[in-house]
């Protein structure tokens, strides 16, 4: 848990891939809140979110993290601001979504729905499991 928007994608890579070490580690799930670069770049003068935000380099981050370190990531990037103001963000998210799906990463808005799809992961995998116990036998 970083805890952080505004951590530099190289750290995080190494994060991930020094997790990636931990046995008990079977899946990395990250929640960019990329909205809260918007007041950032504003109190900084920035027209253009997106010579703020890092996406590429996230996106690049992620994937050497996953290929590296060899446990599977979902990223989670959730659009919780609506005001009228707030629209360019969510083109840098559809771009971020983009990116990481381009590099493997799956992409969900709601953690929720990130959480679910790997409960569901999890249970097909016990499932699989138990009928080729049982194919083998005693």
């Amino acid at each position: 848990d970083v805890a952080n928007p505004f951590v530099p994608p190289d750290a995080l890579g190494r994060a991930m891939t020094a997790a990636s070490k931990d046995d008990r580690i079977q899946v990395h799930v990250m929640v960019q809140f990329l909205a809260s670069y918007h007041y950032v770049a504003r109190a900084m003068g920035i027209e253009d979110l997106r010579d703020l935000i890092p996406v590429t380099p996230l996106a690049d981050c992620c994937s050497a993290a996953v290929k590296e370190g060899g446990k599977p990531m979902v990223m989670v990037l959730p659009n919780t601001r609506q005001e009228p103001e707030m629209i360019e963000i969510e083109t840098v998210i559809r771009e971020a979504r983009e990116k990481l799906l381009n590099a493997g990463i799956l992409v969900y808005e709601r953690l929720k729905d990130a959480l679910k799809a790997l409960a569901a992961v999890s249970a097909y995998q016990e499932r699989k499991t138990a009928m080729l116990a049982a194919e083998e036998g005693p």
